[in-house]
């Protein structure tokens, strides 16, 4: 019993490891996001706030549902929500639809906390029940400290079919840019009004 406690203690940070990934992607994604659907900084927002709307309004009715029907059961509701909305982020072709996923996410992730916790109280006595929680409290900020910085290379890799129709409308227009621009920059309006400032100014 004690080897198998300490185990399910592992797989619930694994879980919050995995949870968290799906948090902090978004935040990373702005360039990919601008590239592919031109989305403003406004919209932006609004996608990074639809996860924490239904992510907090599901807290309270979760705790219900786990004090009725137990970890198992609402926990395998979780993890298929979960599923079907980092699955429909990735395959969706419009804004509409990442929208709803994000939603879905946030409903799909709401037990999590609230399970473990609930977890960590079945399987371990009072004495042990702090540093099961820190096993997975941990996880998180983990994820946080790995996502930030594996998920921008996961995102150029997913949209670099949108990748080349900026290269090209953009590469007539500017000599001066180089054959891999930064994402993360301004839009490349800003980018176009300055190269031609430069250029005249070496000539005269």
């Amino acid at each position: 019993m004690p080897r198998r406690r300490w185990r399910i203690a592992w797989l619930l940070g694994l879980g919050v490891l995995v949870n968290y990934f799906d948090r902090v992607n978004l935040a990373v994604s702005h360039a990919a996001l601008y590239t592919t659907f031109g989305i403003s900084t406004v919209t932006f927002g609004y996608l990074s706030g639809a996860y924490n709307w239904t992510y907090a309004l599901c807290q309270l009715p979760v705790g219900v549902l786990l004090d009725k029907f137990g970890i198992r059961r609402v926990g395998r509701v979780s993890i298929f929500l979960w599923s079907i909305a980092s699955f429909a982020a990735a395959i969706t072709p419009g804004l509409g639809g990442f929208f709803a996923a994000r939603l879905l996410l946030g409903v799909g992730e709401a037990p999590t906390f609230p399970a473990n916790a609930k977890a960590v109280g079945y399987w371990f006595p009072q004495g042990e029940r702090s540093f099961a929680t820190s096993i997975f409290d941990s996880a998180a900020k983990f994820a946080s400290a790995i996502g930030s910085s594996s998920s921008p290379t996961s995102c150029s890799s997913g949209r670099s079919i949108a990748t080349p129709r900026t290269t090209r409308t953009s590469a007539p227009s500017s000599a001066n840019t180089s054959p891999n621009p930064l994402k993360l920059s301004p839009p490349p309006r800003s980018n176009q009004t300055h190269s031609p400032i430069f250029s005249v100014n070496e000539k005269y």
